[in-house]
């Protein structure tokens, strides 16, 4: 098997990883209304740096690439925001309080830190 051929199957696995994993917290979502804090404009979780798997760092590169061609502004501040050592905090793809290639987020991001709202 070549190498493009492992990382094609690589990312259909991952397709499918993440969208288990997507259906179980929207599930949960549903089950506990308004527990579930974590939402489009949140970032609370995305202010500290994670490691991402070889084929995810592919599919990253990729929507980089595809938002160049659509959104290049927005593609510009993500440069600009990963070489500005001032924001080594927070992530790089964080743009408006928003990810930048949302739909191609890490595993990591998709699991890390889902605040959920907890009654004492």
């Amino acid at each position: 098997m070549s190498r493009d051929d492992e990382r094609d199957q690589a990312g259909a696995t991952l397709v499918v990883l993440r969208r288990r994993v997507d259906d179980h917290f929207e599930a949960a979502q549903e089950r506990s209304p308004g527990a579930m804090q974590c939402r489009a404009g949140c970032a609370r979780c995305c202010h500290q740096r994670f490691g991402v798997f070889e084929v995810e760092a592919h599919r990253l590169r990729t929507a980089l690439a595809r938002l160049a061609r659509t959104d290049p502004e927005r593609r510009r501040r993500v440069r600009a925001q990963a070489d500005d050592p001032a924001a080594q905090s927070r992530c790089a793809l964080l743009v408006d309080d928003r990810c930048a290639v949302y739909d191609e987020r890490p595993m990591i991001c998709r699991t890390h830190g889902l605040p959920t709202l907890v009654h004492d």
